[in-house]
């Protein structure tokens, strides 16, 4: 998942991945289970329980930790009878994944300066594999895509139909022509009538052409997420329980007696959600 960098927080219950990739995210990942329907709620992707869910493997600096189906995929029926399964894996709207504890299961996990090792437990998890290259990369969602030679498709279309209005004013002139032969209309009128056409097709061709290129190649846009700084912030605040709600409430008033406000910036914000271990 190049150009996005990723969050390893404890705290979070699941995986959360960049709505950048998370389509095509689901789109791998339910092509190896064909059989089954899946519809999302809540964010988070629903399926019939299987025992075929693959291993997920997150390439971190050419190191491949692997996410086991036990681990993301949990039975959320209301009998435990595997009829409803819930994967723990869902879109942020956000330039960054977090990696949640899905993906620290079965792995003793040491922190150091700004660095973090996964040792796998035992034979719980194969040895960490590194320097492979991954079969597959994701696709990022685009929000705008261009049509497949859609400049020769909008030439196209607007030169058909800009014979068909010249088709339509030759009928006009023919029928104006008439009208001349009978000496009702006069011989100025019926060649500024043919010279206008003739310059309002050539306009129209042009005005079709553009329209039909903004429709068709408006450009490959990938989907806009919120910046770092906003993206942070409701990540970090939709975990606050009510005690931490009743903190900040307490807070906010605090400070309103104080001479001077205490800033805390997004950086600060960061740092607290990356390291909150629970």
């Amino acid at each position: 998942m190049s150009g996005l960098y990723t969050i390893f927080d404890t705290s979070s219950p699941d995986i959360g991945i960049s709505k950048v990739y998370f389509d095509n995210f689901v789109e791998e990942l339910m092509a190896t289970q064909p059989s089954l329907s899946y519809q999302f709620a809540d964010g988070y992707l629903m399926s019939q329980c299987t025992d075929n869910w693959p291993s997920i493997f997150f390439n971190m600096e050419g190191k491949y930790l692997e996410v086991a189906a036990k681990d993301y995929v949990k039975d959320v029926s209301a009998a435990q009878d595997k009829s409803l399964c819930k994967v723990f894996i869902r879109p942020l709207d956000a330039p960054f994944n977090i990696m949640g504890l899905p993906i620290y299961m079965d792995y003793y996990v040491t922190h150091g300066n700004d660095t973090m090792s996964f040792t796998p437990y035992f034979n719980a998890k194969a040895a960490i594999e590194t320097g492979k290259r991954a079969d597959k990369t994701l696709a990022a969602a685009l929000e705008t895509e261009d049509t497949a030679n859609g400049d020769a498709w909008a030439f196209g279309i607007a030169f058909f139909l800009t014979l068909c209005l010249c088709g339509v004013l030759g009928i006009v002139i023919w029928y104006e022509y008439g009208l001349y032969q009978a000496g009702t209309q006069t011989i100025q009128y019926l060649v500024g009538l043919s010279a206008g056409s003739f310059v309002g097709a050539i306009i129209s061709f042009f005005i079709l052409q553009w329209v039909l290129l903004l429709v068709l190649m408006p450009g490959n846009k990938v989907y806009d997420v919120e910046d770092p700084d906003t993206a942070i912030a409701k990540v970090y605040n939709s975990r606050l329980g009510l005690v931490g709600i009743v903190g900040l409430i307490a807070a906010y008033f605090g400070k309103k007696q104080q001479p001077e406000k205490k800033v805390v910036s997004a950086e600060a914000a960061l740092d607290k959600l990356v390291n909150n271990l629970e």
